[in-house]
């Protein structure tokens, strides 16, 4: 895969982390440091607002609540939310492969069940 970004997929990317900055929650930075026993209903309701936002999982299809961007234009916009300390996309391994693994293979009624705008 070429991970060099047409123009286009590039100002996709960035035009995607300018508007999340706005998101950011003010005291991110004290939350994200801390462990997750103290913090799972703060980052819970941060990854729901992502989702709601369409900005939890980029690369999804927009039927799915994503952004419909390119694996290599969303691969920059999580580099660059992540060397600012926002984690968009967050450690989540429903978002990076339980979900992609059900909208290439599932069934309709698994797409209904477990990705919610489907």
């Amino acid at each position: 895969m070429d991970l060099n970004l047409t123009p286009r997929k590039s100002s996709f990317a960035m035009n995607c982390a300018h508007g999340l900055k706005p998101m950011l929650p003010k005291d991110w930075s004290e939350w994200r440091e801390k462990p997750i026993e103290e913090s799972f209903t703060y980052l819970r309701a941060w990854q729901r607002k992502l989702y709601e936002g369409g900005w939890a999982a980029v690369s999804w299809p927009k039927e799915y609540g994503g952004r419909g961007a390119k694996l290599d234009a969303a691969i920059h916009f999580l580099g660059r939310n992540g060397a600012r300390g926002s984690a968009a996309d967050g450690e989540f391994p429903g978002s990076r492969l339980i979900g992609p693994t059900i909208i290439a293979y599932g069934t309709d009624a698994q797409k209904k069940r477990y990705i919610p705008r489907s």
